[in-house]
């Protein structure tokens, strides 16, 4: 029968400390484990939603930009006709 005044093993002392030290490495890994998935999964998340963005419309022309462009494109339409002779 065990009782209260036998002495204890250091040996036995000493692999329950180890143990205990081993456990709270293990818990820390796994805690900075779970930080890294995490900030790995927010930047992704980060990454689509600013690959979702949509751009601005460009500026509208006004009319008289329209009407120049408008005529420098039928300048350009007529020389390339005027090369067939049509």
């Amino acid at each position: 029968m065990a009782m209260g005044n036998e002495p204890v093993n250091p040996n036995k002392q000493s692999n329950n400390k180890q143990n205990e030290d081993a456990v709270a490495k293990l818990l820390a890994l796994a805690a900075l484990a779970g930080l890294a998935w995490w900030a790995r999964k927010r930047t992704q998340a980060r990454q689509v939603a600013e690959s979702q963005k949509t751009d601005p419309a460009p500026p509208r022309l006004t009319n008289a930009e329209y009407e120049k462009i408008s005529n420098e494109m039928m300048k350009i339409h007529d020389r390339n006709m005027g090369l067939y002779n049509l």
